[in-house]
């Protein structure tokens, strides 16, 4: 089983930005697993100013943390999404995309396998650069994030992938 880190592809496409930065701002260093749903207020993007003529495609960039879908890729998805995302509406130039809130942390991560820098003298991870995860505790997920890395941009499994 591979795991795959869900990334936007910015050649071709347009890139977001926040026209309430502050807000998107707060809510992109949240996304920890927490439900957003009960207190969701839809956030506002636009184009950036000089990519106004390239397609937003199905998976625009608002950042690497921030996974936004269109309804046609959310509709693809639905099976492979699951019940443990949260699916948040967003506003593109007046055009409903959605925000894909991963509520699934996981305890995955192989420590002793994996590639991982910790600050000086401390247990606290400061990066990873090699991701080696345990697939027994992967069995049926789809959509994920992991312990040590709450705030980062989920993860997915080739079943994800295939269904893109």
């Amino acid at each position: 089983m591979k795991i795959w880190k869900l990334y936007s592809i910015l050649d071709g496409f347009a890139s977001l930005s926040s026209l309430d930065n502050n807000k998107s701002f707060e809510i992109a260093i949240s996304l920890d697993g927490r439900s957003f749903v009960k207190e969701w207020e839809p956030l506002k993007y636009t184009k950036y100013i000089d990519e106004k003529n390239l397609p937003l495609g199905d998976k625009p960039s608002a950042g690497p943390n921030f996974p936004i879908f269109s309804l046609k890729a959310v509709e693809c998805l639905k099976e492979v999404l699951g019940k443990n995302v949260e699916i948040l509406p967003v506003y593109i130039d007046g055009h409903e995309f959605y925000l894909i809130n991963a509520l699934e942390v996981l305890d995955c991560l192989d420590h002793e396998k994996s590639d991982i820098k910790y600050f000086s003298g401390t247990e606290r991870i400061r990066g990873i650069n090699k991701y080696v995860f345990i697939e027994q505790k992967l069995i049926d997920k789809n959509v994920f994030k992991i312990k040590e890395q709450k705030k980062v941009g989920p993860f997915v499994t080739d079943r994800f992938k295939e269904a893109v």
